[in-house]
């Protein structure tokens, strides 16, 4: 198939539908319909070529990475590994963009030098390329360096992540920036997306609209030819959301480079509100090129089967001059209308064309994180939102909810003049298990009433649950989870029933692993109930492993996915995934890990474990402070409602990991204690490159903790919920918890980082003015004066101290 680039896209179809009230709104001829130079037609698919490379020892981590982004999109998708790069060079005439993954030219990295005429050809006569995650050498230099000597750029390790702060995160937009915000406004994404490195050494050319602390660029583009070049050091650019950096960057990216092949900017794009009625739509371009310009904007807009709707605006702008387009046209009906927008001149033809689905919502629509409850979860809390018809004045309705089964209902809950967004509360206490609707109903003083609903399933307690205190009981006993994962794939059963027996020798009591195969995996949940271990089972295989291993006691919980926002799986995929879990059963929790923070928020309401993996013992500098950071980040996206559970890294010695050290491995165990893990699942006894076996200091270092977190358990399942965190020390490096269990009152806390932080005092509320204290785990007590306690802190160092007696103040 030819290269799209610059086409124009005429509709084929001659019916237009046209409103008396939409040209009643448009005098002296502003309108002019079914013009013969621009027809807005819904164009054909954007075609994107995306490369992508191993990582890891060959992994394809980032092979998927944008799947949902062009899926969104409706970008037809055709995907190179980097060693394919002469078929890709050879194809080039096929697409429109070519997007790097994350790592996009990593391990066995391609030498594009040959290929330097074909991609410069490619960016002159109008191609897109855009490089994320452009942190190594081997994207910079071998892959856009080799283009254009003038491509060529640098990188450095931001401060933000040598010297972690909230002064380092900071970041600064040029706010005037169309790459930033035309059609979406990518500023608060790339404010919390984290970064570890930014882009230096740049040639002129190139302009910047993010920089970071060190004033150097996360963000860099470059016009060139009728084409673009945009490079940018953030990675991880999966989702399909328009406020996603993925998606956003590619959708604005092209619309960007589409405007400026007409010698225009564009400087606002809307498609409309969601909401029926009269809508508008907003094209507003400045010139810069120095010709005035006509140009003639055109919507087409199109409901279902509906024949499509079309309008078009004429506007002339001088060299630098500023021109608002507004496209008016009207949603009758709700659900999905494909809108597409379209800029031509008589010189160049329809060069600009975008479209985007605008969904008028239901008037009312109920979200539910899941529709399998409990009785523990005390209430059904529904995410409401109200789209009434404009004659509804919220402020003069009334909404009711209720839980309404075969046999019994709940309390009818009343909302007089409701939010059009809301968070409300059923309670379940005194309803029987059984099948209920959740019905909403909306009535507004006009009398127009509208109603919606959504099945819940109302389960008796389960063997495995999770408290509003975020402890996990089984059976009914409270349980900390204290295990590690073992990445069964490519392990036989023996070496498997091996891991069981030495993590229960050890002390553990949870392990992590993986189903691929029945028979194999029955003895090994056999064994590891023998042995008191509880399993975390992954590898679902569309259900049947639940269904056949529902009943197992040694079976804890189900992992849906790995790592689901590392791989651009949404989180409606993963609520679904749990849901269906839950419909075979109901009795144990489902548990989800996860490894970008900035997406903490983003899935922990589907989750009943959410589990993070903070993993900072890379190559260079040891961040531990960053396992702290990360289980606070979860703990707000959370909100108090959902079981942490954190992963430490205990691998290394591959890719860019190296192996903590026994101290580093004990700092990072108590600061995910003292910032609110419920439990703590390592990674990782064995993954086939690395087997802390293998490693018999830090072994012998997972056994002294697994000790020391089993005699401090029930300090941990209960009284640490409601204690307090604090800090100490020379830039605030010792964190504690202070937590009290009857008149003891417990102080655990832990040097942050791997450097020696000397002398430290701790000043607690509620420490006696003198006394002293136990030290736990280490034979020996320290004398508490002034109500303080004064101990040394080398690197890594933990202490939990124990003052008996010590009365709440």
């Amino acid at each position: 198939m030819g290269n799209q680039l610059g086409k124009s896209n005429h509709s084929s179809k001659g019916g237009i539908m046209v409103s008396r009230h939409i040209l009643s709104a448009f005098v002296c001829g502003a309108v002019v319909l079914a013009c013969t130079c621009a027809r807005a037609a819904f164009p054909e698919p954007v075609k994107v070529a995306f490369m992508y490379s191993g990582f890891k020892g060959g992994a394809k981590s980032y092979m998927n990475e944008q799947d949902q982004a062009f899926d969104a999109l409706g970008w037809q998708c055709v995907k190179f590994e980097n060693t394919q790069a002469e078929e890709l060079t050879a194809r080039l005439g096929e697409f429109d963009v070519v997007v790097g993954s994350s790592v996009s030219n990593y391990e066995n990295p391609q030498d594009f030098a040959p290929y330097a005429e074909e991609w410069l050809a490619f960016l002159q006569r109008g191609g897109i390329v855009i490089c994320t995650d452009a942190s190594y050498t081997q994207l910079l230099d071998q892959w856009i360096g080799k283009i254009d000597p003038t491509f060529r750029m640098g990188s450095a390790s931001c401060s933000e992540y040598l010297e972690p702060s909230p002064e380092t995160k900071i970041r600064v937009f040029d706010d005037e920036s169309a790459l930033l915000r035309c059609p979406n406004d990518l500023r608060a994404a790339m404010r919390e997306k984290t970064n570890w490195a930014h882009m230096d050494e740049l040639g002129p050319g190139w302009q910047t609209p993010v920089l970071c602390f060190d004033d150097k660029p996360l963000l860099a583009y470059r016009s060139v030819g009728a084409g673009m070049l945009v490079a940018t050091s953030f990675f991880r650019m999966s989702g399909g959301k328009p406020e996603s950096l993925g998606r956003g960057l590619l959708e604005n990216a092209y619309t960007c480079a589409q405007a400026r092949r007409g010698g225009v900017e564009v400087t606002q794009l809307t498609y409309g509100e969601a909401a029926p009625g009269p809508n508008l739509a907003v094209v507003e371009l400045v010139n810069v090129s120095e010709d005035t310009v006509d140009l003639v904007a055109s919507v087409t807009v199109q409901h279902a089967d509906d024949p499509e709707m079309t309008r078009e605006v004429p506007g002339s702008l001088a060299p630098g001059a500023t021109h608002r387009f507004e496209l008016a046209y009207e949603t009758t009906a709700r659900g999905a209308h494909s809108i597409g927008l379209s800029v031509a001149s008589k010189t160049k033809g329809a060069f600009f064309s975008s479209r985007a689905s605008l969904i008028i919502p239901e008037p009312i629509t109920i979200d539910l994180a899941t529709r399998h409850h409990y009785p523990h979860y005390i209430s059904a809390r529904p995410e409401i939102s109200l789209a009434p018809d404009p004659q509804v004045d919220l402020r003069s309705a009334r909404l009711s909810l209720q839980l309404v089964g075969d046999d019994m209902a709940g309390p009818e809950i009343v909302v007089q003049s409701p939010e059009a967004t809301l968070t409300a509360e059923l309670p379940l206490a005194g309803l029987s298990p059984g099948e209920y609707e959740l019905i909403a109903l909306l009535k507004a003083g006009s009398g127009v009433e509208y109603h919606a609903g959504a099945p819940v399933m109302l389960h008796p307690e389960p063997w495995v649950r999770i408290e509003p205190n975020n402890v996990c009981y089984v059976d009914d006993e409270p349980f900390f989870p204290m295990g590690m994962y073992m990445v069964t794939w490519q392990f036989e059963k023996e070496q498997v029933l091996e891991c069981i027996r030495d993590l229960a020798a050890a002390g553990f009591n949870t392990a992590h692993l993986g189903c691929k195969d029945f028979t194999d995996f029955e003895e090994v949940l056999d064994e590891a109930e023998r042995l008191s271990i509880r399993v975390i089972v992954e590898g679902l295989r569309d259900m049947a492993t639940v269904e056949r291993f529902k009943n197992h006691p040694a079976v804890l919980a189900w992992n849906p996915g790995d790592e689901p926002d590392g791989h651009g799986v949404p989180p409606e995929t993963i609520r679904q995934h749990i849901d269906a879990i839950k419909d075979i059963d109901p009795n144990r929790v489902t548990y989800t890990t996860l490894c970008v923070p900035d997406q903490y928020t983003t899935y922990a309401p589907v989750t009943e474990v959410l589990s993070l993996d903070p993993y900072p013992v890379r190559k260079g500098p040891h961040f531990l402070s960053a396992v702290g950071e990360c289980v606070d980040r979860a703990r707000d996206a959370v909100e108090g409602r959902k079981a942490l559970w954190v992963v430490p890294q205990c691998f290394g010695g591959y890719s860019a990991w190296e192996v903590p050290s026994p101290a580093e491995e004990r700092s990072m165990t108590y600061q995910a204690l003292i910032h609110g893990a419920n439990g703590l699942v390592y990674y990782t006894y064995n993954d086939g490159s690395f087997s802390v076996i293998d490693h018999p200091e830090l072994w012998a270092e997972m056994k002294k903790l697994v000790a020391e977190v089993k005699a401090l358990s029930p300090v941990l399942l209960g009284p640490a919920n409601e204690g307090v965190q604090f800090l100490a020390g020379a830039e605030d490096v010792v964190h504690g918890l202070a937590a009290r269990d009857g008149e003891d009152l417990y102080l655990i806390t832990v040097n942050a980082e791997d450097k020696d932080a000397g002398r430290v005092e701790l000043s607690v509320a509620g420490l006696p003015t003198k006394g002293q204290a136990e030290v736990l785990f280490e034979g020996r007590t320290v004398d508490v004066v002034e109500g303080m306690i004064t101990d040394d802190y080398g690197p890594c160092a933990s202490h939990v101290y124990r003052v008996r007696g010590a009365k709440a103040q």
